[in-house]
């Protein structure tokens, strides 16, 4: 399988919208509703992992073998990477039209940094999202937690590319300023 196979796999994989299937008039579990998603919308967050999984494989497997372009840096790909990955965050929640909407990409970032992302960064960044969240209560909060937890322990592992924790981190950050410029709530709890 060439690169262009693997990155157009990633790229239908990662922006189908599998939440257009979900349960009609539904809601996903919120921090005020202290609940998860059930029925059909539990089926659509494993598989939403999964498939996030698969794409985030399949576009750090076609990346790999592409030029580095446009500027020829040698850092290109993991750069093309975090650009989709964030439009991907991005298109996942504003798939959704309810005040939901930001909780709708966590599982798809768990999916995705998971296989992305070198074990241990994933490990000892995931409490700094969950932990954000909870805080603040308000689902942008983990986006900023993730972030934060990206860089800071990526910088530190030296198991992994610092550059491409680094880029990934700064990317995760897409839906939360998307969802400002676009006039949206940041995912709290409501009143």
């Amino acid at each position: 399988m060439s690169s262009p196979l693997y990155i157009v796999g990633a790229v239908v994989l990662w922006f189908f919208p599998l939440w257009a299937f979900r349960a009609p008039k539904s809601r996903l579990g919120g921090f005020d509703q202290r609940d998860w998603p059930t029925g059909r919308n539990l089926v659509f967050t494993v598989v939403d992992v999964l498939r996030a999984s698969v794409g985030g494989w399949l576009m750090a497997r076609g990346l790999v073998g592409l030029p580095n372009w446009p500027f020829g840096v040698a850092w290109m790909s993991e750069a093309w990477l975090a650009l989709v990955l964030g439009l991907a965050l991005t298109a996942q929640a504003f798939y959704w039209h309810t005040e939901d909407y930001l909780q709708a990409p966590v599982a798809f970032l768990i999916g995705a940094l998971s296989a992305i992302v070198h074990p241990f960064v994933l490990i000892l960044g995931l409490p700094l999202a969950v932990g954000a969240a909870l805080a603040i209560r308000a689902w942008s909060a983990c986006f900023v937690g993730a972030s934060v937890g990206l860089i800071a322990i990526g910088m530190v592992v030296t198991a992994q590319d610092w550059r491409r924790t680094v880029l990934l981190g700064a990317a995760v950050n897409l839906p939360v300023l998307a969802s400002m410029l676009a006039g949206r709530h940041l995912g709290g709890a409501r009143k």
